[in-house]
């Protein structure tokens, strides 16, 4: 065997290996800004290239540079791209492989392209996937005076079947993990959508039970508690049987404050919203709730945002929401040393946001979602009926607004009130 058939021998054997290492790379890669580097070096290797371009065309069929080596000078990337663009422009979406030996000038075809005389010899070939058009590889020398020959052409033309077939699977896994991810988005908003509605269930669910039975009620009770005040009048200097009267007392205007609340839960209120400046109802409310709450120790820390556009609300209904966060938060800090409640009200993505953030004991993992269901409660038997965070969700969907809440055991809890700006007069 003479020098030179060894030296084809192992060129040829050297391309192989590179043409094998591109078909591990078409299964290795199925990311393109992955695939993409690795390409252009197996391009250097097989070529023996100076230079290598890989061009894809976007979404609007534009041929635009993705990948390049040796190419340091943007105006030399442009040159490449305008001969990718002509070599196009001429094949028409053809398999051709275009040769360039020479200055360009000395080359009918590209002989247009300025900037060009410095290559000595490339090599363009189409990137087809199911003869649609991907792109273009371009592989050039400006320094070696060995032109391509016609068994570089051979494995150009593999290589640039091998390159489509890999582009045209990272692209099919691209459009996969788009259309997961959009139905990830899709379902992320369906189950959103449907704890809603399994909240509204509820809340229509207690509003129909709450119609029929405060009614039956609540004139029992009137009639109890009037009893118990006539009795007390005739209960003389007894303290054993004033007692007694008074708990009876009592507990029955409990009863009718929690038939008060569901009658107030399950009627829609008609009054009309007027614009209010939301810091300015904060004010009165905290004013009024901090009176009722004076030997609580809490220190309140206001944080309001300036010049905040004014929100449309029935204004009771807003003070209540308010007082039931507020009065969470203080169950929430008893027994806390340097017990703190933070409110924040400030203006985000069009909506007028009121934050409550206690340092208090928190709300634990397991049961944040259930503390809007009607009747649910962690105070004691006797301390709460587990209606005043569901008024709350009811009224702020009424105004067409949300509550959400963040909570971790021991460390707080921040409830956050969004409701929509008022439209202007």
């Amino acid at each position: 065997m003479t020098l030179v058939e060894k030296a084809l021998e192992k060129a040829d054997l050297k391309a192989l290996v590179a043409l094998y290492e591109t078909s591990k790379a078409i299964f290795s890669y199925i990311k393109i800004e992955d695939l993409l580097p690795t390409l252009i070096s197996l391009s250097v290797k097989l070529l023996k290239s100076e230079d290598i371009s890989i061009m894809l065309k976007d979404i609007n069929g534009e041929l635009r540079s993705a990948a390049t080596f040796g190419l340091d000078n943007e105006s030399d990337k442009t040159m490449r791209l305008r001969l990718a663009q002509k070599f196009i422009k001429n094949t028409k979406g053809r398999s051709d492989v275009s040769f360039i030996t020479g200055p360009t000038e000395h080359d009918t075809e590209f002989s247009d392209i300025i900037n060009a005389k410095h290559i000595k010899s490339a090599i363009i070939c189409p990137l087809l996937s199911r003869s649609r058009s991907l792109g273009v590889l371009c592989a050039a020398r400006t320094n070696s005076e060995i032109p391509f020959s016609s068994a570089d052409q051979r494995y150009a033309d593999i290589f640039a079947s091998q390159i489509s077939q890999a582009l045209d699977n990272a692209r099919l896994f691209a459009d996969i993990e788009n259309k997961v991810s959009a139905l990830n988005e899709a379902y992320g908003k369906l189950s959103e959508i449907h704890k809603e509605l399994i909240q509204s269930e509820k809340l229509a669910a207690v509003g129909q039970l709450s119609a029929g039975v405060a009614h039956e009620l609540n004139n029992p009770l009137t009639v109890v508690i009037g009893l118990a005040e006539l009795l007390l009048e005739d209960a003389g200097e007894s303290a054993e049987k004033r007692a007694d009267l008074e708990s009876i007392k009592k507990q029955a205007e409990r009863c009718r404050g929690i038939i008060l609340n569901l009658l107030q839960f399950a009627q829609k209120n008609e009054t009309d919203k007027k614009p209010v400046q939301i810091n300015s109802l904060l004010e009165k409310t905290i004013e009024l709730w901090s009176y009722n709450t004076q030997n609580s120790k809490i220190t309140i820390v206001k944080d309001f945002g300036q010049n905040l556009p004014l929100t449309a609300v029935t204004q009771f209904q807003i003070q209540q929401v308010f007082i039931n966060i507020m009065n969470n938060a203080h169950f929430a800090l008893i027994d806390i040393s340097n017990p703190e409640l933070k409110i924040r009200t400030f203006y985000e993505d069009n909506k007028i946001k009121i934050s409550f953030s206690d340092n208090g004991s928190g709300i634990p993992e397991n049961i944040v979602g259930k503390i809007f269901d009607p009747f649910f409660t962690t105070k004691k038997v006797g301390k709460g009926a587990g209606l005043g965070l569901s008024i709350t969700y009811g009224i702020i969907k009424e105004h067409n607004g949300d509550i959400k809440v963040e909570s971790k055991e021991k460390e707080g809890s921040t409830f956050i009130v969004e409701l929509p700006v008022a439209n202007p007069a």
